[in-house]
């Protein structure tokens, strides 16, 4: 099973993607260092990937936080994975005003490649759970 979701992935999931995309993007370009923020009400240790793909994830930097399915996250990771690795090709070395940059969006991920991505989200970026109003995790 894999990351399809019962909405379909149009133009509003796709902008949605593409705006998390480009502010991580544009915040790198400008501290010169990846920072990123997830956060969930629940943590994913332990979860089955069918409890994952039902869970939401707001991811963003500081508190400009967009709320996300599982699917969507992974696009947006899938994407800045792609991004750093044509920084580091040196195709994108250019002044950026020279050229523009095509992607294409994976939007269904098998089981294998979800766990995967969402592993290295969890050891390189970590996946904070809310705190509910009692001070305790949600």
């Amino acid at each position: 099973m894999g990351t399809q979701s019962s909405e379909p992935f149009g133009q509003e999931r796709i902008g949605r993607c593409v705006g998390v995309f480009q502010r991580l993007a544009s915040h790198w370009a400008a501290v010169k260092r990846f920072e990123c923020r997830v956060v969930t009400d629940e943590s994913v240790q332990g979860k089955t990937f069918d409890q994952l793909a039902k869970m939401r994830f707001s991811m963003g930097i500081g508190e400009d936080l967009t709320e996300l399915p599982l699917a969507e996250m992974l696009t947006v990771f899938k994407m800045f994975s792609d991004h750093c690795a044509r920084q580091e090709s040196g195709r994108a070395r250019r002044p950026q005003h020279e050229f523009t940059d095509r992607y294409t969006l994976k939007t269904a991920f098998t089981e294998s490649e979800a766990l995967a991505i969402l592993r290295d989200i969890v050891t390189g970026v970590g996946i904070e759970v809310r705190q509910n109003r009692n001070g305790g995790a949600g």
